[in-house]
């Protein structure tokens, strides 16, 4: 383990086993981006970058953390993410980058959908499996839950379900599989063009994951497409031996539900979200990420 990684998990755990949830929300407050935030959100970065799955076991409140900790890890890494949102002058792009667990570049070779009947608002849930064209966050990807793309999802099974189902982890290196889950309901249009309090949008039309885009007919999200992808484990409940989890693109940024496909060698951002201008190359695209998180990883 990276001396920075270890130093952060270090200093995230000092905090989490002295902090009560108060506290935690005050030092959150009380941090200004040109100084402490801008070093808290590099520990983190590098913390799960180095491989997210430790880092989201670690984040999660099981039995045994209560025990130890007053406040629950994910408590203090989401209050940050909060604060980056509002206090980074970057339209919440330091945020985004560092709320990622997997941010990727992608092949999609199926899509699987089926109504999930437990489901509060959104009932269709589509598994995507991918093929990994080249990493920029994430070092070590969960294991596939099932090696033929093509398979059908068995009832009950639902696209969290089946993420969840896979076992172990795997290096995320090009040819790797890579699962999520989307649902077509979801709003693609996130807030970071709102200039107040995250969770807000305005001014742009609202659309979802289900319409197509660049007036190509269908989902957001279609087979033998290129997509750069940023996404994050959501935890979807546990037992005495495990936290399950499923992998979602983050909902609250831009205006692609974080997912960004390619059209005739060019990423579809129709709204700049992340001020890299207009027709960017997947190669230019990912060479401006990783110049973001370069000054996320050297403040």
């Amino acid at each position: 383990m990276p001396l920075d990684v270890m130093l952060g998990y270090i200093g995230g755990d000092s905090l989490v086993r002295t902090l009560s949830l108060a506290g935690t929300d005050t030092l959150a407050r009380t941090m200004a981006y040109t100084d402490t935030l801008r070093q808290a959100m590099k520990y983190m970065y590098l913390m799960d970058d180095y491989d997210p799955i430790r880092f989201f076991q670690w984040s999660g409140w099981t039995t045994t953390q209560i025990l130890h900790y007053r406040t629950a890890p994910d408590y203090l890494c989401e209050a940050l993410v909060y604060r980056a949102r509002v206090a980074c002058p970057d339209t919440q792009r330091t945020a985004v980058l560092g709320a990622s667990d997997i941010i990727a570049y992608v092949h999609v070779n199926a899509t699987q959908t089926k109504i999930d009947t437990n489901a509060a608002h959104a009932i269709h849930a589509t598994l995507v499996s991918c093929t990994m064209l080249d990493t920029i966050k994430g070092r070590r990807i969960p294991n596939c839950w099932s090696n033929d793309a093509g398979s059908k999802l068995k009832s009950p099974g639902t696209a969290a379900v089946s993420v969840a189902r896979a076992e172990g982890s795997q290096p995320s290196v090009p040819g790797a599989c890579l699962q999520f889950e989307i649902s077509p309901e979801w709003s693609r249009v996130g807030s970071s063009h709102h200039p107040g309090w995250p969770g807000m949008s305005f001014g742009i039309n609202d659309s979802t994951v289900g319409q197509g885009f660049a007036g190509r007919p269908g989902p957001w999200v279609q087979p033998d497409v290129d997509y750069i992808v940023l996404l994050r484990f959501q935890g979807i409940g546990g037992d005495s031996l495990f936290q399950y989890a499923s992998v979602f693109p983050i909902q609250w940024f831009g205006n692609a539900c974080c997912m960004y496909p390619v059209l005739g060698g060019t990423v579809y951002d129709p709204y700049d979200d992340f001020g890299f201008g207009p027709s960017r190359t997947p190669a230019q695209f990912i060479a401006g990420l990783r110049s973001r998180i370069y000054s996320i990883t050297h403040p």
